[in-house]
């Protein structure tokens, strides 16, 4: 097999999203809009094609952003609420479910934040309408187990997790994390009376603990216990991105390169991440896509080109992974992007070879 270094040819490979399989040793990367589920070995640095799924075409640029793994199955769901894809990694099998779900009759290219898959049915995680779908994996059947019918306006997070049965769906606006009993359909709410406005951008639970991530660089401690919190601030910007290691908390910082150690006595140290990130991207977008964790380190993308990086919480460096990616993968996606629009699309960055090889 012909393998190419990345060198400016992972930006034709940017993944929102991952997840890593521990059976297999692969992270599974889910291409935001070629159509493609990529298998990279993080023992060899490898990335090369695992599945050839449907292109959403979704108008944000952004057609899977969400992957999960159950079992021997590799579910993905379209960012627009179109399609739910379970992939059966022993036998290859696709189970493509149309699930044609919209935000109360209008169409919406942000409608689902994600899926999960617990025991035999699909949990399908609404953003703009705060809703919880129910699919059967076998008959097909669909179910809405859960709305908010307020008419408040909101959003869920992009963010959650079940643990011993309980669905928990932070809110992205408020301090609410929401509690649905998969056995019972029941629901009940955490309210964080803490006075800070903004929402939560991710979710961890370690034992009693929950750990929250705010809009506004502060991280939640609430025991399910005591059903009591601690508030600490860590910077003035967005995180997000929980990881647990050793006794010691990493977070990611939204708007610059950072990343954030909270240590078991609240010590806060901030981790530069060693590269040079396009400023065309501004300070609204995100500086990383896929984040994931292996072991004792975390992998994850940087959106301005594409480059893999590993953050090694054993001593917390952070270094440049040297990705190589098999050229037919890389030709075929590159055709596919270029192609999708009829042109090649403008910030796209790829070298002379990469060009000539997407339009022949």
């Amino acid at each position: 097999m012909n393998y190419k270094e990345s060198s400016c040819n992972l930006g034709c490979c940017v993944c929102r999203a991952s997840v890593y399989d521990k059976k297999r040793n692969i992270i599974w990367l889910v291409t935001v809009d070629s159509g493609y589920v990529l298998k990279f070995d993080p023992k060899t640095n490898i990335i090369s094609e695992g599945y050839k799924i449907p292109n959403v075409l979704n108008p944000t640029g952004y057609d899977y952003t969400y992957a999960t793994l159950y079992e021997d199955s590799l579910v993905v769901v379209a960012y627009d609420g179109s399609v739910l894809l379970s992939i059966d990694l022993e036998t290859g099998i696709i189970d493509e479910i149309k699930l044609k779900i919209n935000n109360n009759g209008q169409y919406n290219d942000r409608i689902l934040t994600g899926a999960a898959k617990h025991e035999d049915f699909f949990y399908l995680i609404g953003e703009y309408q705060r809703a919880v779908t129910r699919i059967n994996s076998v008959s097909k059947e669909k179910k809405r187990i859960y709305e908010d019918n307020t008419g408040v306006e909101g959003l869920f997070a992009y963010a959650f997790l079940i643990k011993d049965d309980i669905l928990y769906i932070p809110r992205a606006d408020k301090q609410i994390v929401y509690l649905l009993d998969l056995t019972t359909n029941e629901t009940q709410e955490i309210v964080i009376d803490s006075g800070i406005e903004s929402g939560f951008n991710s979710i961890l639970i370690i034992d009693d603990d929950m750990f929250l991530a705010t809009s506004s660089g502060e991280l939640v401690r609430y025991n399910l216990k005591i059903k009591k919190y601690k508030i600490i601030k860590i910077c003035e910007e967005p995180i997000y991105g929980l990881f647990f290691y050793n006794m010691n908390l990493y977070c990611f910082s939204l708007n610059n390169p950072v990343i954030w150690k909270i240590t078991e006595n609240n010590d806060i140290k901030a981790l530069d991440v060693p590269y040079q990130y396009d400023e065309s991207l501004g300070t609204v977008y995100s500086k990383f896509e896929f984040m994931c964790n292996v072991s004792d380190a975390v992998y994850f993308q940087s959106r301005s080109d594409g480059e893999i990086l590993r953050l090694d919480m054993r001593n917390d460096t952070i270094e440049i992974q040297h990705v190589m990616i098999d050229s037919p993968t890389r030709e075929k996606i590159l055709r596919i992007k270029t192609r999708r629009n009829g042109i090649i699309q403008e910030g796209m960055r790829m070298s002379l070879n990469d060009y000539i090889l997407s339009i022949r």
